[in-house]
């Protein structure tokens, strides 16, 4: 009882923390619409973001999840996860920042104009006008200008700080460093780093397309040091886990080149070794690019060596591709020659576009290709893709199709049929939708047709034998095409189960009150199964019931006498036929009874004087014993003997007369008719005596 207080107790303490919790975070989540909506200006928009990114106002504990394109505002805090990224842009300025995984700001408005706060994480910021944009970190302020830099802030506040392009203006504690290459911002002022390797190609964030077709390497590029270095490049899907290639180069060259294989984002920076190890070894900053392979578009439709039949009052052909990469723009050639110099159509079309119909002006032969084009730097490269062939065909000409399987003269195992059907496939003919298959049974010449459309066609429940099969096509208004050429197939039958008593007709003698039926087969080796179908003689059909034994005998009750046919199969473990019978007629009839004996003695006989007599008659062959009957005047038995042989004798028989008889019982201990009645006499004197009577005395 004190349990069940407590856990009723506990319940409800719990439902009363989720129903305050549920409430509160409402209440937080209309707080904080209410205060977007009531922002008069939004200073920013998500342009883009991979996975989960999140903003909250500052004044505000739950963080709410961003979708893309939503505007920002003053006072807003937004941060990445672990495997997320996001880009912000200024409306005012135009100025878009990367934000890295697991890195997080605030953005800021004041009089003196808009601010980013700069809180933990990595982020880049791309060459543009700033003016009236400014990134705070600590205590530290830093005007962009028009620079190019990006920023990392470790958890020990710590702010590294590499400009890439142009300068930024760093002000701590009123002092003001002009910064145009790498820094590490502290609490003690701006510190310049000499060991670092100045990036200039490619920039961080940037995307690099790169013609898969002609294989073009990716430069990387950095301001040239001075001789007696071997800069090394690294790469890597993952910041902290970069990967030394075998690429490298001496440090004054200023440049390598690398073939990508894959596309995707990738991390990657330079370390510089030198051949004097006193110099020490010099890294660049771990920057973030985007390659792309551009490969050409992929045409579907029409396929190459094809050929398509259009209507002819709409001759329209609709061409489609895929394009694996994104393009600026897509070019549809169709020519009537394969060098595509006489052009029958051209056409520019956007670059989303997958698909474009055309107007076919007549039948004929025509090639065609789509080329995509992407900018690379400053220059437009384009990728065409393979120029495809194919015949159009303005109007359906009825012609039968070409039949492919079961080819003529095939024999198709019994087994494999009843599992999978018969496939029957066939060539479409263009501009063919429908079609007539006929199959003909060559036993009965019985032909059943069917309308099908697609290749191939599944027909089940063809049982074995020889058949023949052909088609036609179907055109509009019901009009058929000649028959195609016709070929002859055979389903192998099934391994055979063989009958007990063989596969001719047999009789079977039944013994019961009642008429029954025996089916009686030979084991099949591996079978763990049987089913078996009987019933008068041409009464077997699909829908005539099964019996599922695992015996090879059944006995089953019938309703008369006469003839019946019965089948067998054997089933394997997963209930699939793999052996049948042949059909076996057995004609059930009752066993005959044995013929009455007959009896080897005169019409009349007599006993002896003390009533002893032996009855004699002939063997009935198929008889277990003999059963003697002797009855008096009225014909009522008084006495019954048994006999193992053709003979029996009864004793001390009363006088009278008596008729005696004699049935065979069989070894089913039915008894045969009773034979010929013989005439007994028992003489009334016989040395039968009454007993005497001896020492008794009469007083």
């Amino acid at each position: 009882m004190k349990y069940a207080k407590r856990l009723l107790l506990a319940l409800l303490i719990s439902a009363t923390g989720f129903l305050i919790t549920d409430y509160w975070y409402k209440k937080q989540a209309a707080s904080f619409s209410s205060l977007n909506q009531s922002q008069k200006k939004a200073i920013a928009q998500l342009k883009k973001r991979v996975n989960e990114v999140q903003r909250k106002p500052l004044t505000r504990v739950i963080w709410e999840s961003l979708s893309g394109n939503e505007l920002l505002h003053a006072g807003e805090s937004i941060r990445t996860g672990l495997n997320s990224e996001a880009q912000i842009l200024f409306l005012k300025t135009g100025t878009a920042i990367e934000l890295e995984p697991n890195s997080q700001v605030v953005l800021e408005e004041s009089s003196n104009g808009l601010a980013l706060n700069f809180l933990k994480g990595n982020l880049y910021i791309k060459g543009k006008s700033h003016k009236g944009l400014t990134l705070k970190t600590g205590n530290t302020e830093i005007a962009l200008n028009n620079a190019t830099l990006s920023v990392s802030k470790s958890l020990s506040g710590q702010t590294a700080l590499e400009v890439f392009k142009g300068k930024a203006q760093v002000k701590q504690n009123g002092k003001t460093v002009a910064l145009d290459q790498a820094g590490v911002i502290g609490k003690n002022g701006v510190k310049k780093l000499k060991d670092r390797i100045l990036i200039l190609e490619p920039l961080p964030g940037s995307t690099l397309y790169v013609n898969a077709q002609k294989k073009t390497p990716v430069i990387f590029r950095w301001k040239k040091l001075p001789p007696g270095y071997t800069v090394y490049l690294e790469l890597g899907k993952n910041k902290a886990h970069l990967k030394r290639t075998q690429i490298s180069a001496p440090g004054e060259k200023g440049e390598v080149r690398v073939r990508i294989k894959k596309s995707g984002k990738r991390y990657w920076r330079l370390v510089a070794l030198p051949k004097n190890p006193k110099q020490g070894r010099m890294i660049s900053k771990t920057l973030p690019v985007h390659l792309q392979l551009m490969r050409s578009p992929l045409p579907l439709f029409p396929e190459n060596q094809s050929k398509v039949v259009l209507k002819s009052d709409k001759p329209q052909l609709n061409f489609q591709w895929l394009n694996k990469t994104p393009f600026s723009g897509l070019y549809l050639e169709v020519a009537k020659d394969p060098e595509l110099k006489t052009v029958v159509h051209k056409q520019a079309l956007p670059k989303d576009t997958s698909s474009y119909t055309f107007t076919v002006p007549e039948s004929g032969t025509y090639f065609w290709r789509v080329t995509g084009f992407f900018k690379n730097k400053e220059t437009t490269e384009s990728l065409p893709s393979p120029i495809q062939q194919f015949k159009a065909q303005v109007g359906v000409v009825l012609i039968p199709p070409k039949l492919r399987s079961p080819v003529d003269q095939q024999r198709l195992s019994h087994n494999k049929v009843l599992e999978n059907g018969v496939l029957f496939s066939w060539k479409l003919v263009s501009g063919i939708k429908k079609y007539k298959l006929f199959v003909q049974n060559d036993k009965t010449k019985k032909v059943i047709e069917k309308e099908v459309s697609l290749s191939p066609y599944k027909w089940d429940h063809l049982p074995d034998g020889a058949y023949t099969w052909w088609m036609r096509s179907l055109g509009p208004k019901g009009r058929m095409s000649k028959p195609s050429v016709k070929h002859r197939f055979f389903i192998k039958p099934l391994p055979k189960v063989h009958w007990a008593t063989g596969d001719k007709p047999s009789t079977y003698y039944y013994v019961t009150t009642r008429p029954h039926i025996k089916i009686h087969w030979k084991p099949f080796l591996k079978a763990t199964a049987y089913r078996v179908q009987y019933g008068p003689v041409g009464t077997l059909t699909e829908d005539t019931p099964w019996i599922y034994t695992k015996k090879t005998l059944i006995k089953k009750w019938v309703d008369e006498p006469g003839e019946y046919e019965a089948l067998v199969e054997a089933l394997n473990d997963q209930k699939k036929v793999i052996a049948r019978s042949s059909v076996k007629i057995i004609d059930v009839q009752e066993r005959p009874l044995l013929p009455s004996p007959e009896m080897n003695m005169p019409v009349q006989i007599r006993s002896n004087k003390r009533g002893d007599v032996t009855l004699k008659w002939k063997p009935v062959k198929g008889a277990q014993f003999y059963e003697v009957l002797l009855k008096n005047k009225e014909g009522k038995v008084v006495k019954k003997a048994r006999a193992k042989r053709a003979v029996a004798s009864l004793r001390r028989l009363r006088p009278g007369t008596y008729s005696v008889s004699v049935k065979a019982v069989d070894q089913y201990q039915r008894a045969s008719a009773e034979s010929e009645a013989r005439k007994l006499l028992v003489p009334k004197v016989s040395n039968i005596a009454a007993p005497k009577l001896k020492n008794i005395k009469v007083k």
